[in-house]
């Protein structure tokens, strides 16, 4: 099952000025995270797994919600060290 991958304005905002390799890394890692977020991510609380983050890149990483009755994946915090 695929999920939609939406945006929150935080983290829409959150990719403006973001490198060209990182923008790219950003949307292939989401790009898995859509096909199976559960295997694209990892959860720091196993007793709330639907929050999830994923690394991106070489120094990014992007923080999202797994809504499964609604089969949408929210991207909340996007964060860039580079």
């Amino acid at each position: 099952m695929s999920y939609r991958v939406e945006f929150t304005a935080k983290g829409d905002a959150e990719t403006l000025g973001l490198p060209s390799r990182a923008f790219t890394a950003l949307v292939d890692t989401l790009g898995a995270v859509g096909r199976d977020p559960w295997s694209a991510g990892w959860s720091d609380d196993p007793a709330d797994p639907v929050w999830r983050w994923a690394p991106f890149g070489e120094d990014g990483a992007v923080l999202f919600y797994v809504d499964t009755s609604h089969t949408v994946v929210r991207v909340h915090t996007v964060t860039w060290t580079g």
